[in-house]
């Protein structure tokens, strides 16, 4: 079975065999440091067809990913909305159910759900970037590090990389119809491998730098919640600011202006129900501290939504509460 970036895209969710010389940027995907003139040309072919319909792209490749992996669902922010717009979108990217079909068999409408829209937008704008900068890819590189730093919040680990492929390129050949040639789908293939590994590259260049300086660390650490005091409401918002201090004791990286820590925490879950995880990101408030963290979080509501992420996180937690951290990471962007 051939992996991305090799012989195209592969079915189903079973990894790929690597391959006698080929280099792996991780379990079923190619390592593609350069992106050949032939592929550029013939993405170049499709390039008006992906550009019009890159949002139903990018939601379709959510739904493959969360299908052939649920738990994928914990690493982004929970909001607990109707997805019947996504599953209009996705039947219609795929093209093999109606959307009414599709929401049957998601169970849309019975029970709220996760809906990823925002999600997809963020995926839909890098895919706008990306093919308008085809002639000057190394322009488009420098412009990663936003989606790269997320990442590494929350410790997306290479092999994960590989179901979003096979459900990205998936829905890249149902929406190019006839287009989807052989020679166009390796096209594709080749520009995911290369996508690929250039984010998983920087984000391991990231996560080593973080964790070479003094307090850093890889992944998610224990922390406590030392105490939660109420601040300034915004407008009919309360917001409640979170001491948060390590669980061992030991230095923290002191943050920088802008950053933000990733707050990974289980949640409570009906009787019967599968543990879950919420993961979101908090921007570092107050003055940097050496041994802890501030940040507020605002009982924010929708009238797209039952609970906010927010709301969850503080039902969930009291002073003396753990939860896991992230290292700061982003930081305010500076144009040249």
């Amino acid at each position: 079975m051939a992996g991305l970036g090799a012989d195209g895209p592969v079915d189903g969710g079973a990894h790929a065999t690597e391959g006698a010389g080929d280099e792996w940027i991780c379990a079923g995907v190619r390592r593609v440091d350069r992106l050949s003139d032939h592929a550029v040309e013939k993405m170049k072919e499709t390039m008006d067809v992906v550009q019009g319909r890159r949002l139903v792209i990018a939601e379709a490749t959510y739904q493959h990913l969360f299908t052939a992996d649920p738990a994928a669902r914990h690493l982004f922010s929970l909001e607990f909305r109707s997805e019947s717009n996504m599953q209009d979108r996705t039947a219609r990217a795929h093209g093999n159910d109606s959307a009414d079909d599709a929401r049957k068999k998601s169970g849309a409408g019975e029970k709220p759900q996760m809906h990823l829209h925002g999600q997809a937008q963020v995926v839909a704008q890098m895919l706008f970037r990306f093919l308008g900068s085809l002639d000057n890819i190394r322009d488009f590189e420098r412009h990663v590090s936003v989606i790269v730093a997320k990442h590494a919040a929350r410790n997306i680990q290479p092999e994960q990389f590989f179901e979003w492929g096979n459900g990205f390129l998936s829905a890249i050949r149902a929406q190019l119809g006839e287009l989807a040639t052989p020679d166009v789908m390796d096209a594709w293939t080749e520009a995911y491998a290369y996508l690929a590994t250039l984010m998983i590259t920087k984000q391991q260049e990231m996560v080593e730098e973080r964790a070479s300086q003094r307090g850093g660390w890889k992944g998610f650490r224990p922390f406590i919640v030392k105490r939660l005091e109420a601040v300034a409401s915004h407008g009919e918002n309360k917001a409640v600011k979170l001491t948060l201090v390590p669980e061992d004791g030991q230095p923290t990286l002191v943050q920088k202006p802008g950053q933000y820590v990733c707050v990974r925490v289980s949640i409570p879950v009906e009787a019967g129900e599968s543990p879950a995880v919420m993961h979101r990101n908090y921007q570092c408030a107050g003055i940097p501290t050496q041994g802890q963290y501030e940040v507020e979080v605002t009982e924010s509501y929708s009238y797209r939504s039952q609970s906010s992420s927010n709301e969850i996180l503080l039902r969930s937690l009291h002073e003396g509460s753990r939860l896991d951290l992230s290292v700061p990471l982003g930081g305010f962007l500076v144009g040249k």
